[in-house]
């Protein structure tokens, strides 16, 4: 078979090559352009899908931290008026030092604030300790351990006896919350 180019021919081949060639342009933008913009669309999508996951990530992380903040504080200073476990905490220091507690009372109602506008939210109880001693390093180190309590307490006076009967009087103030803070 012989094939003879001659004008006809050549138009063919031209107009099959504008064809395909239309054809392929035409199905790049509608299929493979589609195709390619609704890929960016979905990388964008979870892009900004990511940054929300991670500021949730990161609100979490603040609520435990402030969560844990919270409790340390209700452990300073604790919502309920229940002093037991502070008291709990006195004893175990004094016998830690070798301190025999005789008398620990709660003198409600003659605490003269000092701060100039008191803070509703915080209501503190004054105490009178007695404790039993037998030399002054005894009672230094339970005043530190007195300072070293988890619940807020502040030695507002003290006074002791070096004689025979070694006794001193401590009086403390502790903290609690008239509104839990939660």
């Amino acid at each position: 078979m012989k094939v003879s180019w001659n004008k006809q021919s050549f138009f063919l081949i031209g107009l099959l090559t504008i064809v395909l060639g239309l054809l392929f342009y035409y199905g790049n933008q509608s299929v493979i352009e589609a195709a390619k913009q609704s890929y960016e669309s979905s990388n964008r999508i979870l892009s900004d899908q990511q940054v929300l996951l991670n500021d949730v990530n990161e609100i979490e992380v603040s609520e435990d931290t402030l969560l844990e903040q919270l409790e340390s504080l209700n452990a300073v200073i604790p919502s309920s008026a229940d002093p037991s476990r502070w008291m709990e905490s006195i004893k175990i220091a004094a016998d830690n030092n070798q301190l025999m507690v005789e008398s620990l009372n709660s003198m409600e109602g003659s605490l003269e604030s000092e701060v100039e506008e008191p803070n509703e939210m915080i209501e503190a109880t004054p105490y009178q300790l007695t404790v039993g001693y037998e030399n002054l390093g005894q009672l230094s180190s339970f005043i530190d351990a007195i300072y070293q309590l988890t619940q807020k307490t502040d030695i507002t006076a003290i006074s002791y006896e070096q004689e025979e009967g070694k006794k001193a009087s401590i009086f403390l103030t502790t903290y609690t919350q008239s509104s839990n803070l939660e």
